[in-house]
């Protein structure tokens, strides 16, 4: 590092859990970028496996690297830990379990100049190991309209709306107080990026791809007992981006369906009537935009016809009531006769 100050220009955070099989080739990749003027913040989130002893290796042996050793609390505390501790112009986040070329960060700073944000493309690797290589068009967006297309284009292409691949501002982060959700546990990438762009002038989007994201396994699901409040959330960033019509409309189509499925599955607790008078403001009139065409989905916005919160969560239990009677009845239909 050639830098007086001891302020290097990038910090790249990597929140870590678990992760002993993959964290060597995600460190090496970092390691061996051909611009050096960056720190690697490790936060290790209370990983039971070999990976802290990992980081303690790598940091002992390179002095651009430290370590933050903190208990479990979801990779959002551990970004945000990282972040606390960053020093950089610029912060940039890599998850564990992928990894980046060896240009990852030159491409960042050779594009950023005067920009509040830098979005470089995709290479997605599948569990068969096959790459594809996914480009956003080459674009400067300087209007809240034309950042919130790039945020549809990603979608339609598949790219992730992800903290990864992205080269923020530390100094708009830290004017604006701006943290992951902690409460959030899927899509807590979309909620932060979604959040900062308001706050930029000029975002830069490129076709290069330097960031290899693996894709989880087809067997991974993933169960979040507050996804309804996320959804939700989501569309209210969304919607927060332009005030043209026309992409409100797109950008809500984005979450609405998971929005309704949440509802409809959703299990009844304190938070009940707020997050369902969210969903009357924010999905309730537009119930027609949603295009999934399952059976309970056609017949909730069939009858879901009033905005009032109780109203809705009854609608829901009705709805999902009927649903699994209909199942019941049609098990019974199919099941072969016991009389000769």
């Amino acid at each position: 590092m050639n830098n007086p100050d001891n302020i290097p220009a990038i910090s790249v955070i990597v929140p870590i859990y678990n992760a002993e099989t993959t964290l060597s080739r995600c460190l090496d990749s970092l390691i061996d970028q051909t611009f050096r003027d960056y720190e690697l913040i490790l936060v290790n989130d209370g990983s039971t496996d070999q990976s802290i002893h990992i980081c303690h290796q790598y940091a002992s042996t390179h002095s651009f690297i430290s370590v933050i050793d903190k208990q479990n609390g979801g990779v959002s505390a551990a970004r945000n830990a990282g972040m606390e501790r960053a020093k950089g112009k610029f912060i940039t986040f890599t998850d564990a379990d992928d990894e980046v070329t060896t240009h990852y960060l030159s491409t960042f700073i050779s594009l950023i100049d005067h920009h509040d944000l830098c979005m470089q493309s995709f290479i997605q690797i599948d569990p068969s190991g096959n790459l594809t290589t996914t480009c956003l068009t080459e674009q400067t967006c300087t209007t809240q309209n034309e950042m919130a297309e790039v945020i549809i284009e990603a979608y339609y292409q598949d790219i992730p709306i992800s903290a990864c691949s992205n080269l923020f501002r530390r100094d708009i982060i830290e004017r604006h107080h701006l943290r992951f959700d902690e409460n959030i546990h899927v899509c807590e990438d979309a909620d932060f990026v979604l959040r900062y762009i308001p706050h930029c002038q000029s975002v830069l989007v490129t076709s290069q791809a330097n960031y290899k994201y693996y894709s989880p396994s087809h067997h991974k699901t993933y169960k979040e007992p507050h996804a309804l409040r996320t959804s939700l959330k989501l569309i209210a960033d969304t919607q927060a981006l332009t005030d043209d019509n026309t992409l409100q409309k797109a950008l809500r189509g984005l979450y609405l369906d998971w929005c309704i499925e949440e509802l409809l599955h959703y299990t009844l607790n304190k938070e009940a009537l707020s997050l369902a008078a969210q969903f009357g403001q924010l999905c309730q009139p537009y119930l027609s935009e949603s295009k999934r065409p399952s059976f309970r989905h056609r017949l909730f916005k069939r009858v879901c016809t009033s905005n009032n919160p109780r109203t809705i969560l009854a609608t829901a239990k009705m709805v999902m009531g009927l649903y699994h009677f209909l199942q019941i009845l049609t098990l019974r239909n199919l099941k072969p006769s016991s009389k000769a």
